[in-house]
């Protein structure tokens, strides 16, 4: 609108903010996925705002409400599942790491923290095959690497329990 207004065409831009306001007059919020995100975007500042004063409850709370208004971005539902898996809500941490891997497999990040995830919990297969899919995707990925050594070896290890 702002920039129709600029280029002088204001007929353009008149029409535009109606559609906004009448968005807004019905009550159902906005809907344009550019605002969505911007919002979304807005709430993930406010959250690592809260996050570094220590008040990791209202990020969390914060981190929540942007992926309920930009479900697909990946990038903020692993920054979620992080803050849940830092406060002890490890299955809610993994379910967010799942719903990134439906979204997006190729998002490397989540996927290897999904790996520690079932690494953590013994899931030793399903691990291995989190890291050797980014590993896959991107076969530098030192961390990738080195998570997959520990879960063969813890693997290996639970196969033959000491005598």
């Amino acid at each position: 609108m702002v920039t129709y207004n600029d280029l002088g065409k204001y007929d353009s831009a008149r029409e535009i903010y109606a559609r906004i306001r009448g968005r807004a007059a019905g009550g159902d919020g906005p809907t344009d996925p550019f605002v969505m995100g911007k919002i979304a975007n807005m709430h993930a500042e406010t959250s690592q705002a809260y996050q570094d004063a220590g008040m990791t409850a209202e990020a969390v709370i914060e981190l929540e409400r942007a992926v309920a208004l930009c479900p697909a971005f990946v990038d903020l539902r692993t920054r979620l599942a992080t803050l849940y898996r830092d406060t002890g809500q490890k299955e809610r941490a993994r379910e967010q790491l799942e719903l990134v891997k439906q979204h997006n497999p190729n998002y490397v990040q989540a996927r290897v923290l999904l790996g520690v995830a079932l690494l953590s919990a013994g899931e030793h297969g399903a691990a291995i095959s989190e890291f050797e899919a980014v590993i896959e995707r991107d076969a530098e990925h030192k961390s990738a690497q080195m998570y997959l050594k520990i879960a063969q070896t813890q693997q290996r290890n639970s196969a033959y329990p000491p005598a």
